[in-house]
Parts: structure tokens; C-alpha cells; sequence
């Protein structure tokens, strides 16, 4: 299955209308990485990175060995810094809706 590049996503007023309050709350998706459906993937609007984490990996059989070195630290809100095991380019695709759900 293939999606169309040019596929529009359009929010309406009444969508506005349905969620008053707090504009940043988060987005929960499922989507196929690398031939695997992720169920939860947190979209972040204001985020610069995508993070899987280790156990994520495992579970798609993606062994620390495919990973890139990187030496560049996270830094998160409150100022701590964590070093990323590595970096990692992988296939995804974005489905517009899932059958079977």
C-alpha cells in the first residue's frame, strides 16, 4: 500500500471546537517501521528528533551492531543530557487509515 505524497489533511472548525483548551496535547498513531507495526508513536510538533528506544529495537529483531555511533547528547527540558546508543535510518510508511482495527 502506497500513499499519495499530495494527500491533504484537513482540520475543520468543528475539530477546533472539539478539543477547547490546550492545543499541545499529544498524538497517538500507529505506523509501520521497517516492517513492523509500532502501535504507540508519540508525534511531537516541537520535537527535532524521533526516538525508539532500545527495547523497540529488540523487539524488531534491530540489534545495537546496526547502529551508527553518535556522540551528540539529548538534552532534555530540565537541562539533563543523555548520550543515544547510536543513530539508525530505517524505512517507514505512514498509512492513512488501518483495516482489521
Amino acid at each position: 500500500m502506497s500513499v499519495d505524497k499530495d494527500e491533504e489533511i484537513i482540520f475543520e472548525q468543528k475539530d477546533l471546537e472539539a478539543n477547547e483548551g490546550s492545543q499541545n496535547d499529544p498524538m497517538v498513531i500507529r505506523m509501520a517501521i521497517a516492517n513492523f507495526i509500532v502501535h504507540k508513536v508519540l508525534v511531537d510538533n516541537g520535537s527535532s528528533v524521533d526516538i525508539l528506544f532500545m527495547d523497540v529495537l529488540q523487539k524488531m529483531g534491530i540489534g545495537i551492531a546496526s547502529l551508527r555511533p553518535v556522540s551528540t547528547p539529548l538534552i532534555g527540558f530540565g537541562g539533563s543530557e543523555v548520550i543515544p546508543l547510536g543513530q539508525l535510518t530505517c524505512q517507514y510508511q505512514w498509512e492513512s487509515s488501518l483495516k482489521g482495527n
